[in-house]
């Protein structure tokens, strides 16, 4: 083989080799626009997810709290009417997992605020997330609300003893 030809050989091999690094580099070009593009998509989807989840908080929240006061009132009227322990285990069940909603509920609003890029709402801090309405241990809670219902049901009774006594007193009971 002569030079020439090696020369021109060693030329389009130079060519092919340049021809393929700039396909590769458009192709890396294309793969990172289409990166950048699906993270872009993604970024707006969570910044609306973010921005939904603080226009409900609201609603979303009194409906929790509510879910939670229900489930735990539920929970004390079976525990005074003892008619069953597995309803009443039901029913605790049910206050668990209304107050770990609502937990959440905070969380994801905070998720939320955090995601917005928001250092204030509603002109304070973010709120830490609550568990005011988190219950108690299971036998924690049967005891207070055991004690609510003998309190209520003493003061009933200490109501009507001085219900009597004020008729005895004017007379329209006889003592």
């Amino acid at each position: 083989m002569s030079t020439a030809t090696l020369q021109d050989a060693a030329a389009a091999a130079r060519a092919r080799a340049e021809t393929a690094q700039r396909a590769a580099a458009e192709a890396q070009a294309a793969a990172d626009l289409a990166v950048t593009k699906a993270r872009e998509a993604a970024d707006a989807r969570l910044r609306a997810d973010a921005e939904q989840t603080v226009k409900n908080f609201d609603r979303d929240l009194a409906a929790s709290e509510q879910r939670v006061v229900q489930a735990r009132d539920a929970f004390n009227q079976q525990a005074v009417a003892a008619e069953s322990f597995t309803t009443l285990r039901d029913r605790y069940l049910a206050w668990t997992d209304a107050a770990s909603g609502h937990f959440y509920l905070h969380w994801g609003l905070t998720n939320a605020l955090g995601r917005l890029g928001v250092q204030l709402w509603r002109g304070r801090a973010i709120p830490a997330v609550s568990s005011h309405l988190e219950p108690p241990a299971f036998s924690v809670a049967l005891d207070d609300a055991l004690k609510r219902a003998v309190a209520q049901r003493n003061e009933d009774r200490e109501d009507r003893f001085h219900a009597r006594i004020l008729g005895i007193e004017s007379g329209e009971i006889d003592g």
